[in-house]
C-alpha cells in the first residue's frame, strides 16, 4: 500500500523556492470544458437573438396583453403603432385597465365627453353613455397630470387633486398615504437629479480624493501598521467589554423593577422576560469579552507576527504600485459580462415556447428555450468566478515575485506583466476547475431562493426552516471554497502544479500554522475592513461638510446633501474594495510564503530567510534544531559550465 504522509508533517521540498519558470499546462481537461460550455451559450445566444423579442421587456403591454406603440396585427393583437404609452386608469390600485394612449393626459379633471380616455372599442358620444361607460369600468372617472417614463403615464402634478375628486374613493387613507408617497418620491427624484447635476463637479473631486486617500493609506499601513493593528485589537476589546457593561446596567434595571412589583404583587411573565433576557444578554457579552481577552494574550506572539505580516504586505505594494490598477482590468471585464448575461438573457425571457431552427438546410424545432435560462445562469456564474480567480492568480504571483526575492530592491521588472502572462499561459484550467466548485455551490443556493419564494405562500412552517438551514450551511460551503480556491490559487501561482495539488499543498501548510492563520485572518480582515470604513466614510463627511459651506456661501444650491453623500459613500466603497482587496491578497500571499519561508530556511548563511529580519526575530524556528529539509539547488550558468567541463 502507497504510504500517506500526515497532513501536519513537513514536506521535502522538491522545487525552488518562488515563482518557478519551467512550468506545463495544468487540468487541460477542464479548460476544454469550460471552451465547450460557452461554445453552447454562444449558439444558445444565437438562437435567443434569433427568436427572441427582447421589446418585450421594455415597451409596455396593457390589460389586454397589447404592446403599446408595436403593429401586432399579424399575429392577432392590435394595431397600437400610434399609442406608445402606458396610462393606468388608477394607479393605486393594482387591478386597474390599464391601456395604451397617444399621448399622457396634460391637466388633472374629472372625465368629460371633451376630455376622456376611454378602452379601445369605447367613444361615448353622449353624457349619460360616458356615465355609463365610467360606471362599468371602460373609461376613467378621473384624468390626472402625468408625464412619459419608460413609455408609462407617471403622475407629475398635484397628485392629491386627482384624489380629491375621487380617485381614491373607497379608501380615502390610504389613497391619501399612497399620493403622498408618491408626490415625495418625485420630489426626491426631481431634487436628487438637479443636485447630482450641479453638483457633479465636487463628486468627482471626492472620487479622486478618495483614490489618492487610499495610497497615502496604504502608505501609513506601511510605517503605522502595526500602531494602527493594535489600536483596532484594543478597539474590539472595549466595544465587547462596554457592550457587556451595558447589559449589566440593564439587567440591574430589569432585576429592580421586577423585584419591586414582585414586592407590590403585580409581577408578570413580561417582567420576568425581560429580566431573563437581559441577564442572558449580559453573560454572553461577558462571555465574548472574555474569550476574546484570552485569545488576545494566548496569541499575543502570532499577532505580532500578523502585524509584521501587514507591514510586509504595504511593503510590496510599495515596491510596485502599479499592482493596484491591475483589478481594473477584471472590473471592466466583469461589466462586460454582466452586460452580456442581462442582454442575453432578456432575449431568452421573450422567446416563444416553440421554436423552429434551420440550420445546413435541416429543419428543427426546439421547444421551451425560455427554460435555458438556468444554463446561462450558470455560464455567468462559472465565468465571473472564473476571472476573479483569473485576477487572483496574478496579483498572488507578483506579491510572491517580491517575497521571494531575497535582495528586495531587485525586485523583477514587469511582475504583474509576466504574472499574468504565466496565468494566461499555463493555468487557466486549474482556475476553470476551481471556478466550477463555486459556481456549483452558488446555483445551488440560487435554485433554493428560488424554491423559497415559490414555496413562501405555502405557510409550511418546516419547509421554510428547512430551507433556511440549507442556505445556510450551502453559503458557509461556498465561504470555505473560496478560502480553499483562494490559497490554490496561490499555491499554483508559485509552484506551478495543478489546481489539486496545490489546494493540498496550500491546506496542508495552512493546519501546520493554523494558530497563525487564525491571528492573520482575524487581524488583516479586521484591519482592511476598517481601512474601508475609514476611507469611504471619511471622504463621504468630508463631502458633507463641504457642500454645508458651499450652501452657506452661495456657491451651490444643494437640496440632499445628504443623498449626495450617500451617492460618493457608495461610490468610494467600491473604490476601496479594489484597493485593499489587492492589499488583503497581497496579505495571504505574504502569509502563505512566510510560512514556506519558516518550513525551507533556519536563517543559517546556508538556509537564509527570504523575510525581513524584523519578521525573522519573531518566528518561533529556531536556528539550531530546526528540521533539515531537502531542497534542490538552482542551476546556474556557471553550474552547468563546471558540469560540462
Amino acid at each position: 500500500m502507497p504510504r500517506v504522509t500526515p497532513i501536519d508533517a513537513v514536506p521535502q521540498y522538491d522545487k525552488p523556492p518562488g515563482p518557478i519558470h519551467n512550468r506545463k499546462c495544468r487540468d487541460v481537461i477542464f479548460l476544454i470544458i469550460f471552451g465547450a460550455y460557452w461554445a453552447g451559450m454562444i449558439i444558445l445566444a444565437i438562437l435567443a437573438v434569433t427568436n427572441g423579442d427582447s421589446r418585450r421587456l421594455m415597451v409596455p403591454t396593457d390589460s389586454e396583453g397589447n404592446m403599446c406603440g408595436l403593429d401586432l396585427s399579424s399575429a392577432g393583437k392590435r394595431n397600437l403603432a400610434t399609442k406608445p404609452y402606458l396610462y393606468f386608469f388608477n394607479p393605486l390600485q393594482a387591478t386597474a385597465k390599464q391601456i395604451c394612449v397617444e399621448t399622457c393626459p396634460s391637466a388633472t379633471g374629472v372625465t368629460t365627453l371633451s376630455n376622456k380616455v376611454c378602452a379601445y372599442d369605447v367613444s361615448p358620444s353622449t353624457a349619460s353613455a360616458l356615465a355609463t361607460a365610467v360606471q362599468q369600468g371602460t373609461c376613467a372617472s378621473v384624468l390626472y397630470m402625468s408625464a412619459p417614463a419608460l413609455n408609462r403615464c407617471v403622475p407629475s402634478g398635484d397628485f392629491n387633486q386627482a384624489i380629491a375628486l375621487g380617485l381614491g374613493a373607497g379608501n380615502a387613507g390610504l389613497a391619501q398615504s399612497a399620493a403622498s408617497l408618491v408626490v415625495w418620491g418625485q420630489d426626491m427624484a426631481r431634487n436628487l437629479i438637479q443636485d447630482t447635476a450641479t453638483t457633479w463637479p465636487w463628486m468627482l473631486g471626492a472620487l479622486g480624493a478618495c483614490v489618492l486617500a487610499c495610497f497615502i493609506w496604504l502608505l501609513v499601513l506601511r510605517f503605522f501598521g502595526g500602531l494602527l493593528t493594535f489600536f483596532t485589537i484594543i478597539a474590539v476589546e472595549g466595544v465587547l467589554a462596554g457592550f457587556a457593561w451595558y447589559t449589566y446596567t440593564m439587567w440591574q434595571t430589569k432585576l429592580a423593577a421586577y423585584n419591586v412589583a414582585l414586592g407590590n404583587g403585580v409581577a408578570t411573565d413580561a417582567l420576568k422576560y425581560d429580566r431573563d433576557t437581559a441577564l442572558g444578554l449580559f453573560i454572553t457579552c461577558t462571555v465574548l469579552a472574555s474569550v476574546f481577552l484570552l485569545m488576545i494574550i494566548a496569541l499575543r506572539k502570532r499577532i505580532r507576527i500578523a502585524v509584521k505580516i501587514i507591514k510586509e504586505a504595504s511593503r510590496a505594494i510599495g515596491a510596485m504600485p502599479m499592482i493596484i490598477l491591475f483589478p481594473l482590468t477584471t472590473f471592466v471585464s466583469i461589466l462586460v459580462l454582466v452586460a452580456y448575461y442581462l442582454g442575453i438573457a432578456a432575449y431568452i425571457a421573450t422567446t416563444p415556447d416553440v421554436t423552429n431552427v434551420s440550420v445546413l438546410g435541416v429543419n428543427a424545432t426546439i421547444a421551451y428555450i425560455k427554460y435555458f435560462q438556468w444554463y446561462h445562469l450558470f455560464g455567468f456564474l462559472w465565468t465571473l468566478a472564473w476571472l476573479t480567480g483569473i485576477n487572483q492568480t496574478t496579483l498572488a504571483g507578483a506579491i510572491a515575485s517580491w517575497y521571494w526575492t531575497m535582495d528586495k530592491k531587485q525586485v523583477p521588472s514587469f511582475a504583474v506583466t509576466k504574472s499574468f502572462a504565466r496565468t494566461i499561459r499555463y493555468h487557466l484550467g486549474s482556475i476553470a476547475l476551481g471556478s466550477f466548485l463555486i459556481a456549483v455551490t452558488q446555483l445551488i443556493r440560487v435554485i433554493l431562493m428560488y424554491l423559497q419564494r415559490h414555496l413562501a405562500q405555502a405557510n409550511n412552517r418546516v419547509a421554510k426552516i428547512i430551507f433556511a438551514c440549507l442556505q445556510c450551511c450551502f453559503a458557509c460551503l461556498e465561504k470555505f471554497i473560496k478560502f480553499i480556491n483562494k490559497n490554490a490559487y496561490i499555491m499554483i501561482s508559485i509552484t506551478g502544479d495543478s489546481f489539486c495539488t496545490a489546494a493540498r499543498t496550500a491546506t496542508e501548510l495552512l493546519v501546520r500554522n493554523a494558530f497563525r492563520l487564525i491571528a492573520v485572518d482575524f487581524v488583516a480582515g479586521f484591519l482592511v475592513f476598517l481601512s474601508k470604513a475609514a476611507v469611504s466614510v471619511g471622504i463621504a463627511f468630508g463631502l458633507y461638510v463641504l457642500l454645508q459651506y458651499t450652501n452657506a456661501q452661495g456657491l451651490t444650491q444643494t437640496q440632499f446633501i445628504g443623498a449626495v453623500c450617500i451617492l460618493v459613500w457608495v461610490a468610494c466603497w467600491m473604490i476601496v474594495s479594489g484597493f485593499f482587496g489587492v492589499y488583503r491578497m497581497a496579505i495571504d500571499t505574504i502569509f502563505l510564503c512566510f510560512c514556506e519561508d519558516c518550513e525551507r530556511n533556519d536563517g543559517s548563511d546556508e538556509k537564509p530567510y527570504y523575510m525581513s529580519p524584523d519578521l525573522a526575530a519573531l518566528t518561533s524556528v529556531k536556528q539550531q534544531g530546526a528540521p533539515q529539509i531537502a531542497t534542490v539547488p538552482v542551476k546556474t550558468a556557471k553550474m552547468t559550465q563546471v558540469k560540462k567541463s
